[in-house]
């Protein structure tokens, strides 16, 4: 995992084991997609989204 900060925008690049490497772009997330697919990867399908969800109830 590497975060850093250009003159526009915060982004999180992260590679996870699901073989794939994903550029998440904090500022604006519709503009993160997948940089490479795992090896398997029949698609080259690169678009990712995330959602919020609290876990404040979890103890």
């Amino acid at each position: 995992m590497h975060i850093a900060t250009t003159d526009s925008s915060t982004f999180l690049l992260t590679g996870g084991s699901d073989m794939r490497v994903r550029f998440w772009d904090l500022g604006y997330p519709a503009n993160s997609f997948i940089m490479a697919n795992a090896a398997g990867d029949l698609t080259q399908h690169t678009a990712v989204s995330y959602r919020w969800r609290s876990l404040a109830f979890i103890v």
